[in-house]
């Protein structure tokens, strides 16, 4: 999967931050649930942490940060047939988190140990690709 942010300047167009994970099929039926963080970067919605939902069996995802125990949940978009999950990370701190796939009676399905490091979630914006 890949994935980028683009901001709109007078030439039109341009990527500001981009990621890349590998066969994301794989990882996702493997492990239930993907993840990629992306920090804060000048003038876009981010700081963001999003994946692929590969266990059909997970109606819900949310990001548990460690250091203050403070929870939300991710939006979940439908996206032919693929879901993807997605938390803005402006209120969190750190680098350490949880990411928690639950069934749709509350059943905790996966638990992934999601640390950002070297990045913080609290971050100053940097600029991005020039």
């Amino acid at each position: 999967m890949y994935a980028a942010v683009v901001r709109k300047d007078i030439g039109g167009y341009k990527t500001a931050y981009s990621g890349v994970q590998g066969d994301i099929n794989l990882v996702s039926s493997k492990f239930g649930i993907s993840h990629i963080y992306f920090p804060n970067v000048e003038k876009t919605a981010l700081p963001i942490y999003f994946g692929v939902i590969g266990n059909p069996d997970i109606s819900e995802v949310k990001v548990i940060e460690k250091k203050r125990n403070i929870e939300d949940k991710a939006k979940i978009i439908d996206a032919s047939g693929t879901r993807i999950w997605l938390v803005y990370m402006d209120k969190f701190q750190g680098s350490d988190f949880d990411i928690i796939g639950l069934s749709v009676d509350g059943k905790e399905l996966i638990k992934i140990d999601g640390n950002i490091s070297p990045y913080y979630a609290e971050q100053k914006p940097f600029k991005g690709y020039r």
